[in-house]
């Protein structure tokens, strides 16, 4: 099944009114988990600060101050789920069950008012798929009974897909709405992307979120066979540049991975046995990682003793990286150009990719 992991993201705003300011100075968070353990601690946290308290018989509150509504995310000590809310110099309550984090109901200011419209629309859809998972990973299930569970759970995703598009066009001109868009901007048909954006204000669109869409509908991207290869320059592991152009004259393999992705770690035997064998011919091969991690991406390349070039994009996708130009959605994932520049496959490995490689090379 695949994974979907949903980024936190930051929008700027343009400063509030000062009667606005004078009004809400501060954020006032209170808060109730039920069957919470006495002294557990609660954090609230974002790329710009962390803060926690202790929940008190289940209680527990913060108060502070926000330059400007900000998403933050709520969590408990030793406990993996995680609730997102908007932060903002309003009163906030939130509620729940400590065995159910994620599903934990927020009340707040303006931005989470908005965001509760599509969360009471996600919330059931969420619970559904939540019951397949847990079922789906049931010790001793049988094939069948876990790929009708499989089935269903993605039926529950594409819905989810479908709340989230409407919430979206229905609500063009928020907050909401314009980082949503940005999450999904590769994922959504790009025509559909396009015809949400241009339905925004422009005080949206010119938002830091905004002008990520509008960049994105501007690339050319996801080059098909037969299309000139898109080049890109990214940092290596010894911090240096590395540009695809660099490798132009040869028939280059562009190989999507991941330290934590386990197909791609298997597959790097294969890659290095057929990088050894042509290398002298002119072959190349450059590693572009998704990783977030970067030690933990150079111990994977050391550790498989990868013997090609191999680059990373930090910034992920808070930007229109690598993988939005090439369109990859899961890996692993590769690109194979001719010496022209062409692209002349896509997602090939194992046997198919050693074929074509005796194909090419005559041997």
């Amino acid at each position: 099944m695949k994974a979907f992991f949903y980024l936190f993201l930051i929008l700027n705003l343009s400063a509030c009114k000062e009667s606005d300011e004078n009004k809400n100075m501060y954020y006032e968070i209170s808060g109730e988990i039920q069957s919470a353990p006495d002294s557990v601690l609660v954090f609230i946290s974002n790329e710009h600060f962390k803060d926690s308290t202790l929940a008190i018989n289940g209680h527990f509150s913060f108060r502070g101050q926000t330059d400007q509504p900000r998403k933050a995310m709520l969590s408990l000590k030793r406990k993996n789920e995680k609730r997102v809310f908007w932060l903002e110099n309003s009163k906030i309550s939130i509620s729940g069950k400590y065995d159910e984090l994620n599903f934990l109901e927020i009340q707040g200011g303006e931005n989470q008012t908005i965001t509760n419209l599509l969360w009471n629309q996600e919330k059931s859809v969420l619970r559904q798929m939540n019951d397949y998972s847990n079922q789906i990973t049931s010790p001793n299930l049988d094939s069948y009974t876990k790929d009708s569970l499989s089935s269903a759970y993605q039926m529950e995703a594409t819905k989810l897909e479908e709340i989230k598009k409407r919430f979206v066009w229905d609500n063009p001109n928020t907050l909401e709405s314009a980082i949503l868009l940005s999450v999904k901007r590769a994922e959504w048909n790009r025509d559909s992307v396009g015809s949400i954006f241009s339905r925004m204000n422009k005080k949206i669109q010119d938002s830091k979120y905004g002008k990520l869409t509008s960049e994105y509908l501007e690339l050319r991207i996801n080059p098909q066979i037969g299309d000139s290869y898109i080049d890109f320059s990214l940092k290596n592991n010894n911090d240096e540049t590395v540009s695809l152009s660099q490798l132009k004259g040869n028939f280059t393999l562009i190989d999507f991975w991941a330290s934590w992705c386990k197909p791609c770690r298997q597959e790097n035997p294969n890659l290095i046995e057929l990088y050894n064998k042509y290398h002298t011919k002119g072959f190349q091969i450059i590693g572009a990682s998704m990783d977030r991690d970067k030690d933990k991406w150079i111990q994977a390349i050391k550790k498989d003793s990868l013997p090609w070039a191999n680059v990373i994009d930090l910034v992920g996708p808070q930007s229109n990286n690598i993988f939005f130009i090439y369109n990859v959605k899961a890996i692993p994932d590769n690109v194979l150009i001719n010496p022209d520049g062409i692209v002349i496959a896509r997602n090939i490995r194992g046997v198919e990719l050693k074929k074509s490689l005796e194909y090419l090379y005559h041997y």
